[in-house]
């Protein structure tokens, strides 16, 4: 064989070997002329199309595209013609009926300052597109939650600084959530508390201990100490790469224990206990200045007067009667 066959055969096969590569890109890629008409084109553009390469070739992009998405590229397609590169989306259905995100992007071709056509390179970007549209609605469904949740809720950093802080944490310190967001949440923590606190919030944040759950006494924005459930998990890696922590805060009112002394609901309470001379006893409630009283409080009270009364009365008791039976009762009932 002379050497121009060598060449031939040579250019032959590095044809072959492009065809093969592009044929085997996940994308679609072509060549189209200054008059829009089709010069090379890979086997992608079936499954979007249903034309085969061949079938494409010599065709104007219009017949390819059809007039809908023609008329939404044909802009991208004028300022490409005049030497603008172009990138931007659509959102196109394929042969099999299913929606495809793609991403465009056109190249001009130029050559001696003449735009002889333009590339075309288009990009199925649906994974991304809905990976993306879960961590949208994940975030939104979020932040509904806290801003919507009956109990406290914080995210803070690995170092310990408030990221977001939901309105029941902010009513249970009685704060705003400017006075929280940007600050560190240790600020809020009781010195008899401080210590342990940072403890454990150590072995937290590296990974020890992925969960904490303890009572914890709390120091609001106005002096006054209250009880705490405080319950903080590890999200790893959620704050561009860095762990944050999502801590949950509950009164301890009406839950026993330290309920009694926790401040979530009383302030200051004064309860009178009068005893007339027919055995009733009559009970009134001075000097309110709470939060939450209007239910779990003026429950109690009612079951107090109630039950107090008719012990009372079955006991025959007057006004003689001693005080130390009337509040041990009140102590272990409310």
């Amino acid at each position: 064989p002379t050497a121009g066959a060598h060449t031939g055969t040579h250019a032959a096969e590095e044809t072959r070997r492009l065809r093969r590569l592009l044929d085997r890109l996940p994308a679609l890629i072509g060549y189209w002329d200054s008059d829009c008409h089709n010069v090379i084109a890979n086997q992608a553009y079936v499954d979007y199309f249903g034309m085969t390469p061949d079938e494409i070739r010599g065709r104007h992009i219009r017949e390819v595209l059809g007039e809908a998405v023609y008329a939404l590229n044909l802009p991208h397609i004028q300022c490409v013609l005049a030497g603008e590169a172009q990138l931007f989306e659509r959102t196109p259905i394929d042969q099999r009926g299913m929606t495809r995100h793609t991403q465009a992007s056109y190249v001009p071709d130029i050559v001696d300052g003449t735009v002889q056509g333009f590339y075309a390179h288009v990009t199925d970007v649906t994974a991304r597109v809905d990976a993306e549209r879960a961590r949208d609605d994940a975030v939104r469904l979020f932040q509904i939650s806290m801003e919507h949740a009956p109990i406290g809720k914080v995210v803070v950093d690995n170092a310990g600084i408030v990221l977001q802080a939901n309105p029941a944490v902010c009513k249970l310190l009685r704060c705003n959530e400017d006075d929280l967001v940007g600050v560190d949440f240790r600020h809020f923590v009781h010195p008899d508390n401080l210590d342990s606190g940072n403890a454990q919030f150590a072995a937290l944040m590296d990974r020890s201990a992925p969960h904490l759950s303890s009572e914890r006494k709390y120091l609001r924005a106005d002096g006054t100490a209250v009880w705490l459930q405080r319950d903080f998990t590890l999200v790893p890696g959620a704050n561009s790469g860095d762990d944050v922590a999502i801590a949950q805060f509950q009164c301890l009112a009406g839950t026993g224990g330290r309920a009694r002394r926790s401040g979530c609901h009383t302030n200051k309470t004064t309860f009178q206990v009068n005893f007339g001379l027919n055995g009733r006893v009559t009970t009134g409630v001075d000097d309110f200045t709470t939060d939450h009283f209007n239910d779990l409080g003026h429950v109690y009270f009612l079951r107090f007067r109630k039950k107090t009364t008719k012990i009372c009365q079955k006991k025959r008791l007057r006004h003689r009667a001693p005080t130390a039976f009337i509040f041990n009762y009140f102590k272990l009932r409310f």
